[in-house]
């Protein structure tokens, strides 16, 4: 084995030190990916060449980036009254993503794609459950599920669970013995937090390679610290290393308090090519929304779905 994959084995495996609750508190919060903050990082300004890496912002250079969409979960296109459940959908769908796609082929397209076809997969599962819709858990979603027309088998199952802020010597894991383990035997999963917050988190699918940069998939967040109030965006943080990771995930759970309950389920996909294209797809079927909301519909393609959302500026110099 080369001294590079050498290295990626031992990156997933070595030891981390634990998350400490003072990381929300230190002068840089709110977190560095945050768009109410004008420069990344390195003090770039944001929305500047030199502040991108392809279709990526630059939040720290070598060890951080960040990827936006447009369309949240939470937009009234989707439901009236908007549910925290359908993010798990979505969550599900992201993780489809990750399995057919590396890192570096991830758009703000795809991630517009996750949430609309997360929306249809929520509405499918919770017409087949038996019961009232707040008794709908993660493990009611159904088992097959549709990323436009490509077909996925899904299978998800609770594999570990702790406790935040607990100390390395305690008996109760803490999230970086967790990652640590989680990261040892499985490439991604859902991270479930306080009931019904929950994150993606995995590791980059290059092409079988033995190790690649972590990411995170967050389409829950909105408001302050991340946006401005009534701002809500889908994004994607590729870590380099899984400290990075563990840094990302406490930012953005926010949790302020020690000994918050947490769980780690396991996402095996299985991916069973296209289908036919139905006549009704997802675009249609959004449009429609729109006009017997007597708004403007959205003329073609998905990346013209931007125009209904209130996507966020570049913060004015």
């Amino acid at each position: 084995m080369s001294r590079r994959s050498k290295k990626c084995c031992l990156d997933a495996t070595d030891w981390l030190p634990g998350e400490v609750i003072y990381w929300l508190n230190v002068p840089s919060f709110p977190p560095v990916w945050s768009r109410l903050s004008k420069n990344n990082g390195a003090n770039v300004l944001r929305c500047t060449p030199e502040s991108k890496c392809g279709v990526y912002d630059i939040e720290i250079p070598k060890e951080l980036w960040s990827l936006w969409g447009y369309l949240h979960p939470t937009n009234p296109v989707f439901h009236p009254k908007p549910c925290d459940k359908l993010s798990w959908a979505c969550n599900i769908l992201a993780c489809c993503a990750a399995k057919l796609y590396t890192l570096a082929q991830w758009t703000p397209r795809l991630l517009d794609t996750i949430v609309i076809s997360g929306d249809r997969y929520y509405r499918d599962s919770l017409r087949k459950f038996q019961g009232e819709t707040y008794k709908f858990t993660l493990n009611d979603l159904c088992d097959a599920c549709l990323l436009e027309n490509l077909r996925f088998k899904v299978h998800t199952e609770m594999v570990l669970f702790g406790a935040l802020y607990e100390r390395d010597t305690s008996s109760i894991m803490n999230l970086s013995k967790a990652l640590i383990n989680f990261f040892s035997q499985h490439k991604m999963g859902l991270l479930h937090c306080r009931h019904l917050r929950a994150l993606v988190i995995g590791r980059d699918n290059c092409n079988g390679c033995v190790g690649g940069d972590y990411f995170m998939f967050d389409c829950q967040s909105k408001d302050y610290p991340l946006f401005r109030e009534g701002d809500c965006r889908p994004y994607l943080l590729r870590c380099k290393t899984l400290q990075m990771l563990l840094y990302c995930i406490v930012m953005a759970l926010e949790v302020r308090c020690k000994r918050v309950q947490f769980a780690l389920h396991k996402v095996d996909i299985r991916y069973e090519g296209p289908v036919p294209d139905e006549d009704d797809d997802e675009i249609k079927k959004l449009q429609r929304i729109i006009a017997r909301s007597k708004e403007k519909p959205v003329k073609a393609g998905i990346s013209r779905i931007c125009n209904i959302c209130r996507s966020v500026q570049c913060p004015k110099k």
